[in-house]
């Protein structure tokens, strides 16, 4: 969109990426910029290139000042991920909206509850079933008495967190089993 204002701008194209990159090293190159509502990569022709959206302006903003090596021309910085330099432009998309689930989401979830379901192979054939997903990384934060706590991060809110949260939610099996699904703060944000 041509006459999208700067100011809500959140997101970047990165281009002349290795093959091999992976959405958490571009999350890992984004780290305490600001909560990162979408990354994916597309392998082509011409190489690899990824789509990374914030959440809002700030984490852009922040963002963008840390890319700022090399200015080659307006709205395009250069940056390396992987060793490898690449180009980023912004991208004419808009903010996300807010959505039904209010500001104090992220891409990051926090499930915790009995270790029958609660464990990383059915919670991740499960995200799955209601979306097609990418969890880019999984912590386990242990178990105790039976209980497993399991942090999942996806590579994207509304295609990823944001259905799983909801689908978890409405599941019968998971809220009879008091299974507790909660978002957490993004590693990404500030």
């Amino acid at each position: 969109d041509p006459d999208l204002p700067y100011n809500h701008n959140c997101s970047f194209r990165i281009t002349n990426l290795p093959d091999n990159v992976t959405e958490k090293d571009i999350t890992d190159i984004v780290k305490n910029c600001g909560r990162v509502f979408h990354v994916s990569i597309h392998v082509g022709d011409n190489g690899a290139e990824a789509i990374l959206i914030f959440f809002d302006y700030a984490g852009a903003r922040r963002f963008l000042e840390i890319s700022v090596m090399e200015p080659l021309f307006a709205g395009t910085c250069r940056m390396k991920i992987c060793g490898q330099p690449v180009l980023i432009d912004r991208s004419p998309a808009k903010m996300p909206p807010q959505t039904e689930l209010g500001w104090d989401v992220s891409r990051i979830l926090r499930i915790s509850g009995s270790a029958i379901l609660v464990n990383e192979t059915c919670l991740k054939a499960f995200s799955k079933s209601v979306c097609d997903c990418k969890i880019i990384e999984t912590v386990d934060h242990g178990a105790t008495e039976g209980n497993r706590d399991l942090e999942f991060r996806f590579s994207s809110f509304i295609s990823g967190a944001g259905a799983v949260y909801c689908a978890i939610k409405a599941s019968e099996l998971f809220q009879e089993s008091d299974v507790r699904v909660r978002f957490v703060r993004d590693p990404c944000g500030i």
